[in-house]
């Protein structure tokens, strides 16, 4: 019923599904169902997560007639004989396991180990055992290791092994992944799953996930060309709803009882006084990031409103007698905030004095501008192509910007004042980070926001 030229691969528990039917009824055909759903909307899914509360609905990693998946059905029997094939037969390309495999692993385990080496030995039984060389441990059996260590190598197996195997490119390829989750730390799983999306994305092919996991389903709540399809059993009846929405995403978590204090909200929060602040910082994250680091995903920035900065509070909770604990909001957090400095000499006053203090005891970032304002960071060249003039001069480090804007041209400054998101909308696009990164300290501050960003998420 799938379009031609598309394979898809589905646990060996589901072929017994459908070879023997009559064990459970209307399983396999909410199985067939799905399928036919690809058949119908002609694979318009594109990368397409499943959240379901049926264990029973089942896509994993696994290809059965390759012998991925052993014919004896000894799980990892198969995937030991498929990598040691490629590595000892010299009509396989014994670069895809040694070269392709193993770059994969150490992106998908970035931090937590370095990989140098994927080998097979044969036993004295006659079974082979996939090893892997790890930097200061030295080799370990693939099956003394963790289940998450397996899943991904299966994984990786089906997407870089299989398309040499069967001659096709991965574009010709529907992949079903069964709960990845089991067994995998949530950092693990976030990274494994943007290797296989950008996979997807880079090879042009679908993949489908059943998940109970809040990590896969915020991952793919962000991205344009995910659907999440929210899987409910009611009186033995399967209901399928797409959830479109930023409340029928909540409703899954609901269903599921995921909750914000377990979810510790975004990986990290950066703290900001006003919607203008916000538009500046993205668009220099974006910069100084290489469009890598996205809002929403990777960190998310909270507005503090200016005199409400005294109510906030950047010590233990258990340790904040009066005001709000950033820490209770996430153990993640920068903040910026505008010196406000008329001259040199003016001091910093008591409270951004504490806040600052406090951030550093947690040995976190806390950036007061080294001029007045946020604005004073921006480059006369921006001014210039804004404005359409020449040789505008650099706002001085401590001067109000909007009265240099009034300066130049009469009554600018005055018109945006009072509408700095507006200004900023306006100056942003215009900013490089070859004109930004000679101002002031503004590119020791975006190393170090962007370096604390990634080490957030890794």
């Amino acid at each position: 019923m799938l379009r031609s030229g598309i394979t898809v691969f589905l646990d060996p528990v589901v072929h017994a599904l459908w070879r023997y039917p009559e064990t459970v009824g209307n399983l396999a055909d909410l199985v067939t169902s799905i399928c036919y759903l690809f058949y119908c909307l002609d694979l318009e899914f594109f990368r397409v997560a499943f959240t379901t509360h049926n264990k029973y609905l089942l896509f994993a990693p696994i290809v059965t007639l390759l012998g991925i998946y052993d014919t004896r059905g000894l799980p990892g029997s198969g995937l030991t004989n498929a990598i040691q094939n490629f590595i000892n037969k010299s009509n396989l390309p014994s670069d895809l396991v040694e070269i392709s495999i193993l770059d994969a692993l150490n992106s998908i385990f970035a931090h937590d180990a370095v990989f140098t080496d994927i080998v097979c030995q044969l036993h004295e039984d006659n079974n082979w055992e996939i090893y892997l060389e790890e930097e200061f441990k030295g080799r370990i059996a693939l099956s003394q290791s963790g289940s998450g260590l397996k899943t991904v190598m299966s994984v990786l197996a089906c997407l870089i092994l299989v398309p040499h195997l069967e001659e096709k490119p991965l574009s010709q390829y529907v992949f079903g992944f069964e709960e990845l989750e089991n067994n995998i730390h949530p950092a693990l799983l976030r990274r494994l799953n943007d290797y296989i999306y950008n996979a997807a994305i880079e090879h042009d092919f679908t993949y489908v996930l059943t998940t109970h996991s809040n990590v896969l389903i915020d991952q793919f709540s962000k991205q344009s060309d995910a659907q999440i399809v929210h899987v409910t059993l009611v009186d033995s009846v399967a209901n399928c709803t797409t959830a479109n929405t930023y409340i029928e995403n909540n409703g899954i978590l609901d269903d599921l009882d995921v909750r914000a204090s377990d979810l510790l909200q975004a990986n990290g929060i950066i703290w900001v006084e006003g919607p203008s602040d916000r538009i500046y910082l993205n668009a220099w994250i974006s910069l100084w990031g290489n469009g890598e680091l996205k809002e929403g995903t990777h960190y998310q920035i909270i507005f503090y409103g200016g005199r409400l900065l005294s109510h906030l509070n950047a010590e233990a909770p258990e340790d904040v007698d009066s005001g709000i604990s950033i820490l209770n909001t996430n153990r993640n957090a920068i903040m910026l905030i505008d010196s406000d400095k008329r001259t040199r000499q003016t001091p910093i006053n008591g409270t951004k004095q504490r806040i600052r203090d406090e951030f550093a005891a947690m040995d976190a970032h806390c950036w007061i501008t080294k001029g007045r304002e946020i604005e004073n960071y921006i480059p006369e060249s921006v001014v210039n192509d804004f404005l359409g003039v020449e040789n505008s001069g650099q706002v001085d480090r401590y001067a109000s910007f909007f009265e240099y804007l009034d300066n130049i041209s009469a009554g600018e400054g005055t018109k945006y004042s009072a509408k700095k998101p507006l200004l900023a909308e306006k100056l942003a696009p215009h900013m490089t980070m070859a004109n930004l990164s000679g101002i002031l300290d503004m590119n020791e501050n975006m190393n170090t926001v962007c370096d604390t960003i990634r080490s957030w998420n890794s």
